[in-house]
């Protein structure tokens, strides 16, 4: 699958506590697909630093990369 398109999802409340990173493929018809997800280490304590820290992250990914 080559990636086109990506977000980052906040957690749902009362079903899971991470965030995720969700990709749609080039042609994909079938939607978007979990990638990636982020577990908050114990160590860090503030939430909204948790928060701002997981909403900022970005792929950067190379033309044409492709998951298989």
């Amino acid at each position: 699958m080559k990636i086109t398109h990506y977000y980052v999802a906040e957690p749902l409340k009362g079903l899971n506590k991470q965030y995720a990173i969700f990709a749609r493929g080039e042609g994909s018809d079938n939607g978007y697909y979990a990638v990636m997800y982020f577990r908050r280490p114990k160590w860090i304590k503030d939430d909204a630093a948790w928060d701002k820290f997981a909403k900022s992250v970005m792929l950067k990914l190379p033309k044409g990369f492709e998951l298989s």
